[in-house]
């Protein structure tokens, strides 16, 4: 399962990560090492399962939630290597810093 997850990441191409700019930016296949420092990786669009314990604030008993817990979509999610890379900001950033340092190298590489 853990090489299927790995696919999931890459491009197969060049040696890099799938990836994404936030401000719109068109993708080349090969991008600058000025890019890599835009880069993000790919929105969970294809529903890995990530780690997704519902929010605190959807856990209340309110009328809203019915006392119940709601989860929410994993698509909301960013693709990186560890199932619970999203579930909080020191993993997030640790997962960010990483897969930009992978694309440095593979863009310096080539």
């Amino acid at each position: 399962p853990f090489k299927a997850w790995a696919d999931t990441l890459r491009t197969f191409k060049n040696g890099l990560m799938g990836f994404q700019f936030p401000n719109g930016q068109a993708v080349s296949d090969m991008p600058s090492l000025k890019d890599v420092k835009a880069m993000l990786p790919p929105d969970n669009d294809i529903g890995l399962p990530f780690a997704n314990p519902p929010p605190p604030i959807l856990n209340r008993d309110t009328p809203a939630t019915d006392g119940l817990a709601r989860l929410m979509s994993v698509n909301r999610y960013w693709r990186i290597g560890n199932p619970r890379g999203n579930e909080n900001p020191f993993l997030l950033s640790m997962g960010i810093f990483w897969y930009r340092v992978h694309q440095y190298w593979a863009v310096r590489l080539r």
